[in-house]
């Protein structure tokens, strides 16, 4: 918690020393990213551990939104960009397999796979450009920028969206059906991250590789089952590229003001 209060307090204190009447860009881009997710839960004589390690490049993109750019009028050549995200597919969230631990994984009658399929994405960053130039292309000079980020994610996460049991057998075998709806209500609907990155403009396409890694000690609360409740630590960070195009408020504006003063 400490660490999300001394970023957002320096994005503020960034914010009101500079002009922010600056332009503004805004676009669309798509996504891939990747994850690694560590943690479980023991609760009597059934398991739930994250499962595998997903990589940035595995499946294609699965995720689209939308981002805004203000380039501040400061001392510094910063930009704060803000972006709102949908994500979906394998690559997403903490994928928990649930199974007993007496009889094992083998056991194929016994387990579960309990996946997360969705979320919403807002992360907000200051950048810091260390090249800003017009380079050649083809006899035409075009706009090119590269910089470092750093800042806060806010992911907003339903519950599980698929649970598989293996086999057809029954759902409630050795109380694995009890345990996943206990994680269920233990998934917190909102996890925060901190987050850094690199970004590259070229023309008018963005492309930024960004990591998040979680800011809290856990992505989930206690489970609570069967009038206990056990220990539920996970934890879990993203590796995300994103391919955007941009737009611009301020050309629109001075268009329209030199169409009047005609």
């Amino acid at each position: 918690m400490k660490k999300k209060g001394s970023l957002i307090t320096a994005i503020y204190c960034l914010l009101v020393s500079a002009n922010v009447n600056a332009q503004i860009t805004y676009g669309i881009q798509i996504q891939n990213f990747g994850r690694n997710g560590i943690g479980g839960v023991e609760a009597d004589s059934i398991s739930a551990f994250t499962t595998s390690t997903i990589q940035l490049l595995d499946y294609p993109p699965q995720g689209a939104g939308i981002f805004f750019e203000y380039h501040l009028k400061s001392r510094f050549p910063l930009i704060l960009r803000g972006e709102l995200n949908y994500r979906t597919g394998q690559s997403l969230n903490l994928d928990l397999l649930v199974y007993n631990n007496v009889t094992g994984m083998i056991s194929f009658s016994n387990y579960s796979s309990l996946k997360l399929r969705s979320n919403l994405e807002i992360p907000i960053d200051i950048n810091y450009l260390f090249i800003k130039q017009g380079v050649h292309v083809f006899k035409k000079t075009i706009d090119f920028e590269l910089g470092l980020f750093a800042g806060v994610s806010f992911q907003f996460q339903p519950k599980a969206s698929e649970v598989t049991y293996s086999m057809g057998q029954d759902k409630n075998t050795l109380g694995i059906s009890d345990v996943n709806v206990a994680i269920n209500n233990s998934i917190r609907s909102i996890n925060y991250f901190y987050n850094y990155g690199i970004r590259a403009k070229i023309w008018n396409f963005i492309v930024t590789y960004r990591r998040d890694q979680l800011l809290t000690n856990s992505a989930t609360n206690n489970l609570n089952v069967w009038g206990n409740s056990y220990s539920f630590k996970t934890s879990y960070n993203y590796q995300t590229i994103s391919l955007g195009y941009t737009l611009s408020f301020k050309k629109k504006k001075e268009s329209s003001i030199a169409e009047k003063n005609d």
